[in-house]
C-alpha cells in the first residue's frame, strides 16, 4: 500500500469553510445529466484518485471516515446499523439527516423540510483483480423518489484508480414526478462533487 496515498482522518482539518459549504478543488470533475429511454433521470460522474482501489474502498467502510464525510456535507445524526467488509465484498447500512435544498420550486413546497432523513443500503463486491462494483439504494423519508447509485471502481495502475458513478432517479408521482427527479438529481450531483473533494483532501492532503 502506497504511503503517500494515506492520511489519517485528522487531515480533514485542512479543509476550510462552514459545514455544507466545502472548499473547491482545482481537480476537474466530470458530470453529465441525461434522461434514459426508460424515462428515468440519471446523472454520471467520474472520480479519479491517486491511490489503489483496495485503499480507497477501505476508506468507504471506515466509520470514522463516514462520520467525517457526514460532517463535511453539513449533515447530522449519523447512525450506522451494519458495517462489514472482508476484502471481497461488503455491506454498509446507515442513516443520516441531510440539509434540504434551499431552491425548491413552489410546486414542491409540500415536500420541503429543513432536514431530510435518508436511509442508505450500500453493497460492494470484488469484480476481478483490483476492481469493485457497488450499489447504493437511498430512501428519502417523505419524498416519493427512488435513488439508486451504481459504482465501478476500476484500477488504472497499481497506484491509481477511478470510480465511475451512475445515479438513477425515479418518481411515480403524476405531473410532479419529473420535477422531483430533477431537484433530487441536482442536489445529489452537488453532494457527489463535495464528497469527491473530501476524499481528495483525505487521500492527498498536499493537493487540497
Amino acid at each position: 500500500m502506497a504511503t503517500h496515498c494515506y492520511n489519517k482522518i485528522g487531515s480533514t482539518a485542512r479543509m476550510t469553510g462552514r459545514p455544507g459549504q466545502p472548499q473547491r478543488s482545482e481537480t476537474p470533475l466530470h458530470s453529465a445529466y441525461e434522461t434514459r429511454k426508460m424515462d428515468m433521470t440519471e446523472i454520471q460522474q467520474t472520480h479519479p484518485f491517486n491511490c489503489p482501489t483496495f485503499h480507497l474502498i477501505r476508506q468507504f467502510f471506515d466509520p470514522e471516515v463516514l462520520k467525517a464525510r457526514t460532517e463535511y456535507l453539513g449533515a447530522r445524526d449519523l447512525t450506522i446499523s451494519r458495517n462489514q467488509f472482508d476484502g471481497e465484498s461488503g455491506v454498509l447500512v446507515f442513516s443520516r439527516d441531510l440539509p434540504a435544498p434551499s431552491d425548491i420550486p413552489a410546486a414542491l413546497k409540500r415536500f420541503q423540510r429543513p432536514w431530510n432523513r435518508v436511509d442508505y443500503t450500500e453493497t460492494w463486491k470484488r469484480d476481478g483483480d483490483a476492481h469493485f462494483r457497488g450499489e447504493v439504494q437511498a430512501q428519502i423519508h417523505g419524498v416519493p423518489v427512488s435513488v439508486r447509485t451504481h459504482f465501478h471502481l476500476e484500477a488504472l495502475t497499481e497506484e491509481t484508480c477511478v470510480n465511475h458513478i451512475r445515479v438513477q432517479f425515479e418518481s411515480g408521482i403524476p405531473l410532479l414526478g419529473k420535477l422531483l427527479e430533477k431537484v433530487a438529481s441536482q442536489d445529489t450531483d452537488q453532494q457527489l462533487q463535495a464528497e469527491y473533494r473530501f476524499f481528495q483532501a483525505l487521500l492527498s492532503p498536499e493537493t487540497a
